[in-house]
């Protein structure tokens, strides 16, 4: 027996035990008295239960509930010789408070580890969440910065290089006219020099470093502010609108954009805006082809109102009268009458090669009889353009409306709107971009 506990005494007792010579073994839990437990080589006879005010001692391993329901406690004592004494035993390896004690510490620290594991869950969420916005704003820096660069270079050529029936050229450097003599555009269309290269201004897109650029003269587009009724009339069926919805429509329109305060058949004028707690109308020329969103049920028309409409790509506000066929887009060529398909291709065609100049031209190119007298074809570009800048991979897209002065005393343009939007559908979306490689010295330099 003692060399069966020698090991567990020194090992795991050697800690909590102290014994001392006059007999008795001291422990955190209470002191006893060993006697004859102790042997010659101080081995341990066995570790008991003892029951505080009693002198009985339990087996290890053992528990005695007794009916007051107190706690027995860890004594060292000597293995026979007393009396277990009444009561109910069963084998337990601790005491009932140290086993309460010991779930309430694994319930709290599962809780605990539950709670951390919640807090790092919701912690790595939030920081990829924070990667995620630091990334899309990265990414919208760089577009913008890059859309900036491409918009001063599309401005810098614009007011630079002159402009043709063909578009905007790109003369070499030694053959740009001086900055004190500069032809331009100012219905000098014969004097203006031709380059080894243009720039189409029929909204063909162009690659600029990472921006795709395009060049639109508003001459091409249809002028809200100047349009007929039938041409407008023609351009609502493109965006699905109903024939009968279209005439009150136009009124509305042309209420809005009047300076008198009389109300036309189907219209709405100020009390009619009043009613429906919206602003009153501008009474005055759009000033972007969006403003039409403010005339009464113009919101409801799907196809001008959704997000990548095609509708700023048809229409413009700038002051200007006449078509120019050698900008303007399919969809506005197959509006006209008698147009076909086929007409539309090879007049595309045509002025891709060699620009289109008058509307005899025009007729016999597209198979169509044109009247005779004062046509509303302007073939030459206007002063008034817009550019577009795209970042195909940041799904952004900027539309600036510039009117060229090269007259005026104090700037070279001027900014009629300038806009940030979703990239508008186009027919032609999957149009590959022209390299635009440019030669940027400035006139007479």
């Amino acid at each position: 027996m003692a060399a069966r506990f020698s090991f567990f005494r020194h090992e795991l007792l050697a800690p909590l035990i102290t014994c001392r010579e006059d007999g008795y073994l001291l422990n955190r839990f209470s002191v006893s008295r060993i006697g004859s437990s102790v042997t010659s080589n101080n081995s341990l006879r066995g570790l008991f239960f003892r029951h505080p005010g009693e002198s009985r001692d339990l087996p290890l391993g053992a528990r005695e509930l007794d009916n007051n329901g107190s706690r027995p406690e860890f004594v060292l004592g000597p293995a026979a010789g007393r009396s277990r004494g009444p009561g109910r035993w069963r084998v337990a390896g601790r005491s009932s408070g140290i086993e309460g004690e010991a779930g309430f510490a694994l319930i709290l620290t599962l809780v605990v580890i539950l709670a951390l594991s919640l807090i790092t869950l919701a912690m790595t969420q939030w920081l990829w969440t924070a990667l995620d916005q630091a990334k899309t704003n990265r990414d919208r820096a760089v577009a913008e910065r890059t859309m900036a660069e491409a918009e001063a270079v599309s401005l810098y050529l614009l007011a630079t290089r002159p402009l043709s029936f063909r578009g905007l050229e790109l003369p070499t450097p030694e053959r740009l006219p001086s900055a004190a003599h500069h032809p331009l555009w100012v219905n000098d269309a014969a004097d203006a020099p031709q380059g080894i290269s243009h720039i189409r201004l029929d909204d063909h897109p162009y690659l600029l470093q990472r921006t795709v650029v395009r060049f639109q003269d508003a001459r091409g587009l249809i002028n809200l502010n100047l349009v007929s009724e039938g041409d407008i009339y023609s351009l609502l069926g493109i965006f699905g609108v109903a024939e009968g919805e279209r005439d009150p429509l136009i009124a509305k329109l042309q209420d809005y954009t009047d300076r008198d305060s009389l109300v036309r058949l189907n219209g709405a004028e100020a009390p009619q805006y009043e009613d429906l707690g919206l602003e009153p109308p501008a009474n005055a020329p759009l000033r972007t082809p969006w403003e039409v969103l403010r005339v009464i049920d113009w919101d409801k028309v799907e196809g001008i109102a959704r997000d990548g409409s095609q509708w700023s790509l048809l229409t413009s506000t700038a002051p200007i009268n006449g078509l120019n066929i050698n900008t303007a887009p399919r969809a506005l060529l197959e509006l006209m009458p008698l147009m076909t398909p086929d007409s539309v291709d090879r007049v595309i065609a045509r002025r891709v090669q060699q620009p289109i100049i008058d509307a005899l031209e025009f007729g016999a190119i597209a198979g169509i009889t044109m009247a005779d007298g004062p046509s509303r074809f302007g073939p030459f570009p206007s002063n008034s353009l817009i550019l577009t800048m795209t970042v195909p991979s940041s799904g952004l897209e900027r539309r600036v409306a510039v009117r060229l002065m090269p007259n005026a005393p104090d700037r070279p343009w001027r900014i009629d709107y300038d806009v940030e939007l979703p990239p508008a559908e186009r027919d032609g979306g999957g149009e590959t971009p022209d390299e635009l490689d440019l030669p940027l010295q400035s006139p007479g330099s």
